[in-house]
């Protein structure tokens, strides 16, 4: 069945009140009286196939130029949408409009497979649904109420297989990029799938989703969602997955209950994956927190988990909306391998001085998840995070450094938040003081050691440096007298240190200016 495209609504104030004009619509619908879609129903009725999925465009056309003059409105329906169908919609049509809902309602409830065994009728109802454009089962849920018809599209959902192939006027490289894809697919190689995926991400199979199926997968979400986990726990076609959890009706909501319950992982996959670069989303907290189950569900499989936070983390800008649940993760539900495994898919070079990729954004990121975990977090739990996060920023930071890579500080790591952390609650005062004396010390003889170079001395002096910044930094924290971290372009400023003539000589400035 072929698909309508969708003209988005881009002003929240007019989504808001859509949402508020479809709960007032479909309250005490049911002393509504019903109007039949006549011309419709009788066009498909006529049509001599079995209906689910085989609708060709052409078909489709002629059903709806027929539903448009059973209610003429329909035709403009996309443009009220946009401008709100509180105040372009007549009375007269809010009428036809509310008796047509009716309609659907009605049908849906009274089916029976021996009456429909076509599913032409249904097939119609969701033609109709398809052009309200909304998630219209989302505001059903306490008034539809049929087993069968639960059962039977239950069945059917997982009988559509998408149609993604090769052609002679093919290009070459289209037609290597499917069979790479379809062997990912079959061998679950993710990361494979992951790195080839964005070949697909504007294909026609998502921009043009087949209605049946889609209008299946929605009701089953809302109406009963252990039956469509049940049938989707064997289901194998990938890019129909993403065709359907890529409908910009899906509720958030739904996808993370459903990510939760399946055992299929090629499903929770494509759940998660599909909202890679969507910069809408704004997760809510009990959103968040079902997040991070899933998180905590993956880990069961520590190989898996490897891979798949690998997958989510290496662009941490494509899934921001996540921070929140990873820092909930950690500190409710990981391991001290879940958090080993957390961190390592970060990548070592964010813990020294390369700047991954968007240092601003990996910082912003990176610093919400260390918040939201810091607040949920026992005292001991914070103790090992903070640990592992120092000793990496030591080991892949501060001590990972060559000839072109000798300046290397605090201020240009995006773990800053976790580093002075750790000597807030790993390091008590007394070992704080002593380890201050002893870099300092360590400043002052540093005129009196041989190096085998000038970029080895500087090296060196640099990294002493910056092993004093975050104790002087957290010596001021526990003062009151700044906060724990430092805004985005300003630095960590160690205390001024004992001047000596020789240091001008060697780095041709003064430690006091």
């Amino acid at each position: 069945m072929a698909g309508v495209e969708h003209r988005g609504v881009f002003n929240l104030e007019v989504i808001n009140n859509n949402k508020k004009f479809w709960i007032q619509l479909f309250k005490n619908i049911e002393n509504s009286p019903t109007i039949e879609p006549k011309r419709a129903l009788k066009e498909i009725t006529s049509l001599d196939i079995n209906i689910p999925f085989n609708l060709n465009n052409d078909e489709v056309e002629s059903i709806y130029l027929e539903l448009k003059k059973d209610f003429i409105w329909l035709e403009f329906f996309y443009c009220k949408i946009n401008e709100g169908l509180r105040n372009s919609l007549t009375d007269s049509e809010f009428f036809e409009l509310k008796g047509l809902c009716k309609w659907i309602i009605d049908k849906i409830n009274n089916w029976k497979l021996d009456s429909d065994p076509n599913l032409k009728i249904i097939s119609l109802c969701f033609l109709v649904i398809n052009l309200f454009n909304i998630n219209i089962w989302f505001y059903l849920k306490d008034k539809i109420n049929n087993i069968e018809i639960e059962n039977e599209l239950s069945l059917r959902v997982i009988k559509f297989k998408s149609n993604v192939k090769c052609y002679e006027s093919s290009l070459i490289w289209e037609k290597e990029a499917i069979q790479k894809i379809d062997i990912f697919i079959k061998n679950r190689d993710w990361l494979g799938i992951a790195n080839n995926w964005s070949i697909f991400r504007n294909s026609k199979i998502f921009a043009f989703p087949n209605i049946f199926q889609s209008q299946c997968f929605l009701l089953l979400n809302e109406l009963c969602l252990d039956k469509l986990t049940r049938s989707l726990e064997r289901y194998e076609d990938y890019f129909s997955m993403m065709s359907l959890v890529n409908n910009e009706l899906y509720l958030l909501d739904s996808r993370f209950l459903l990510a939760s319950k399946t055992n299929n992982d090629l499903l929770k996959f494509a759940l998660l994956f599909d909202l890679e670069l969507k910069n809408h989303i704004n997760l809510s907290n009990e959103q968040e927190v079902v997040l991070a189950g899933i998180f905590a569900n993956i880990c069961k499989n520590k190989e898996l988990a490897k891979i798949w936070f690998e997958i989510l983390n290496r662009y941490l800008v494509r899934f921001y909306f996540f921070s929140g649940a990873f820092g909930i993760f950690i500190a409710k539900h990981a391991s001290e391998e879940d958090i080993n495994i957390y961190l390592n898919s970060l990548g070592n070079s964010r813990f020294g001085q390369t700047l991954s990729y968007n240092y601003s954004d990996d910082r912003r990121i990176l610093t919400e998840v260390f918040e939201r975990f810091d607040s949920l977090a026992s005292l001991e739990k914070r103790k090992i995070l903070w640990h592992i996060v120092y000793s990496k920023y030591i080991e892949h930071g501060l001590s990972n450094y060559d000839g072109t890579d000798y300046m290397n500080n605090l201020c240009y790591s995006v773990f800053d938040y976790a580093v002075v952390s750790y000597f807030l609650e790993c390091v008590n005062i007394s070992n704080l003081e002593s380890k201050l004396a002893q870099i300092n010390q360590e400043l002052t003889d540093i005129h009196s050691n041989w190096t085998n170079s000038e970029i080895d001395l500087r090296s060196k002096f640099y990294k002493l440096i910056s092993l004093l910044q975050p104790i002087y930094h957290t010596n001021l924290v526990l003062e009151a007298k700044v906060e724990k971290l430092q805004k985005v372009g300003s630095y960590y400023v160690p205390p001024q240190l004992v001047n000596d003539k020789r240091t001008g000589l060697m780095f041709d400035f003064t430690l006091d200016g």
